[in-house]
Order: C-alpha cells, then sequence, then structure tokens
C-alpha cells in the first residue's frame, strides 16, 4: 500500500522494543503482562493483536494509537475489506488538519482549564487523540485473543 501512516506489525513491536530499550519478543511480551508469546505469533501472522492492545503497543512504541487500529484491521482484514480501510488511511492522511481542527472547534479550548481559567499549551492532535479515551480493564488473555 502506498501512504506513509502504513505500517506492518513487525514495525510496532520493532519500534516498542526500541523505546523499552528491550532486545526480545520475549522481554516484550513479559512488559506486556502476557505469560505465552503472542508477539512470535503476531511476527509469524498466526494471530493478530486484539484492538485494545494494538492501542498499548502503538503507545509504548511512541506511534499513533488510531493509525495503529486502522492498520490493524488492514493486516487483518478478509481481501474484500483491505480496500475499504486502506482507503479510510487514505482519507484520514488528507484530511488530517481538518479533522484536528474541527474536532478542537466542537470539543472546546484544549488548553482551557474551567476552574481556573488558566490556558496551558497543548498539543491540539494530543487533546483530540486523548479527550474521550475509556479506561479498559485489561485483561491479558482477552487483549491476545481479542475477546
Amino acid at each position: 500500500m502506498q501512504n506513509d501512516l502504513y505500517k506492518p506489525l513487525d514495525v510496532y513491536i520493532q519500534d516498542a522494543k526500541d523505546h523499552l530499550g528491550l532486545k526480545s519478543d520475549r522481554e516484550l511480551d513479559r512488559f506486556m503482562g502476557f505469560k505465552g508469546q503472542p508477539v512470535t505469533h503476531w511476527r509469524a501472522g498466526r494471530a493478530f493483536p486484539a484492538r485494545e492492545t494494538m492501542v498499548k503497543l502503538a503507545r509504548l512504541g511512541g506511534n499513533d494509537p488510531e493509525i495503529a487500529v486502522i492498520n490493524l484491521e488492514i493486516m487483518s482484514a478478509k481481501t474484500e475489506l483491505k480496500p475499504l480501510y486502506q482507503s479510510i488511511l487514505r482519507k484520514v492522511a488528507a484530511n488530517s488538519p481538518a479533522w484536528i481542527l474541527a474536532a478542537t472547534l466542537a470539543l472546546g479550548s484544549p488548553g482551557a482549564d474551567a476552574k481556573s481559567n488558566d490556558f496551558q499549551a497543548v498539543n491540539p492532535a494530543d487533546f483530540v487523540l486523548n479527550h474521550n479515551e475509556n479506561k479498559v480493564t485489561e485483561n491479558p488473555r482477552s487483549l491476545y485473543y481479542g475477546k
């Protein structure tokens, strides 16, 4: 796929290992709380991480978690769905500034502190990406098997 935002799973794994200073996939398994060897299975294409795990893997490697989830869908999609996800990724890439502006306007000023009316310098992209995050109780088994 011709798109600067597309990254294969191996890149996400390597980015996470590099950012954490880990040398092996097994160390990454342990760091992420897995007892088995899911990273090895992901690399071999025998399995894919759950979406929640992909978000965690992207963050560990300093990657955009939203783009990572779209990439996961591209990697794991059946043949007839791949073009759909690739099209979504292209549209996101082409419209990123417009999406950030629209979300910032819709959600309000990202640096506003309602209690003190002070403003802090905030990257609007970080605000948009993190504004509505839900905390998920992570069960390593469900994250590995995607259930």
